[in-house]
């Protein structure tokens, strides 16, 4: 690392992060500090990696949970229910980073948070009209519908 270092402007901050694999199933990384880095540069490293497995959590629980309820939503609500209620996708994904990652959330994105909640209200409040026997769901599949003409 110190050679590496040696060809930087702040050597100071260069470190070696080395992930040990599979790394989903070992969450250990070696932190490599060169002879010039910094041991503010090494604390803030390994509070990074550290991070990186709420970051993680995150991504499952925010991103692959809300694709997952999206898809069975689309079975229980229907489509245009779902696509409602997927708005808060990014909702969640915001507030997890202010709860878990202590982020400070800008003005700009508290005043998204607002415009995806009233927007999702005003889909709401708008009514749903149901139609019966309507969509890919009540088509009657061709070779069922051939066999019952015959």
């Amino acid at each position: 690392m110190t050679a590496i270092a040696a060809a930087c402007r702040q050597p100071e901050r260069v470190v070696g992060l080395h992930f040990f694999n599979p790394a989903p199933l070992l969450p250990l990384v070696e932190i490599i500090p060169g002879l010039t880095t910094s041991a503010e540069t090494t604390a803030t490293s390994r509070e990074t990696a550290a991070a990186w497995g709420n970051v993680l959590g995150m991504v499952l629980s925010a991103t692959v949970f809300g694709f997952v309820l999206f898809v069975a939503g689309l079975k229980r609500v229907g489509p245009q229910v779902t696509s409602v209620l997927s708005t808060f996708e990014p909702l969640g994904t915001l507030m997890l980073a202010a709860v878990i990652l202590g982020e400070k959330l800008a003005t700009m994105q508290w005043l998204g948070a607002a415009l995806i909640i009233g927007a999702a209200f005003v889909l709401a409040s708008t009514g749903e009209q149901q139609v019966d026997g309507v969509g890919p769901a009540d088509a009657p599949l061709p070779a069922l519908s051939e066999a019952a003409g015959k």
